[in-house]
């Protein structure tokens, strides 16, 4: 269960999801941004590169500023299992101290239930992460909802576009992938536990 809770807490501090762009305007200028997409904003990191020298614009924006309730929705349902989770592992590790040192089967029971609990409002968090993809139709971030390459229509890919060809990127992040690492912990204590 320890696993668990270092997975869920490195989740918390990491994206959960980014875009990327690469625009070459020139042969010697491209610009580049780099959408983190984090619990309550985006951060976008614009990076224009010439021959003169770089210049780097950070920008963050809430999703409510931005208009993108749906976004914010979907982070929000994620966050909220996220914390279940990480409260349900919290009170399993305690239980299982308590278990080892009075030897009652009556703690193990709970901390395999909560342990279970756990494990199902990690899975949620993760997988209702996917819904992502609809809101970014829903908060009209896609030109149409029929473009065959974006964000709308696949949860990561490529697309290339337009002359001289731009690149468009977008795919889930480390904080979204640490989570698949406290899935495992999360369902191998739930068995461990039952085992025991």
């Amino acid at each position: 269960m320890v696993g668990m809770i270092i997975c869920v807490a490195i989740a918390f501090a990491l994206p959960w999801y980014q875009q990327f762009y690469r625009h070459p305007y020139s042969a010697a200028a491209n610009v580049t941004e780099t959408v983190d997409y984090r619990w309550t904003k985006t951060v976008t990191t614009r990076n224009i590169q010439a021959f003169d020298g770089d210049n780097i614009v950070i920008t963050d924006v809430t999703y409510s500023d931005a208009g993108n309730d749906n976004i914010k929705q979907v982070f929000n349902i994620s966050l909220a299992f996220l914390i279940l989770a990480l409260i349900g592992a919290t009170g399993v590790a305690v239980l299982q101290v308590v278990g080892l040192i009075t030897q009652r089967r009556r703690f193990r029971f709970f901390a395999f239930n909560l342990t279970m609990a756990s494990a199902v409002m990690l899975t949620i968090a993760f997988l209702q992460f996917l819904a992502i993809r609809r809101s970014f139709l829903q908060d009209k971030l896609c030109t149409s909802d029929v473009e065959i390459d974006s964000p709308c229509t696949m949860f990561a890919g490529t697309s290339h576009y337009g002359l001289p060809p731009s690149t468009q990127e977008w795919h889930p992040t480390s904080g979204w992938f640490v989570c698949i690492g406290g899935l495992i912990c999360a369902w191998s204590s739930a068995i461990a536990t039952y085992i025991s």
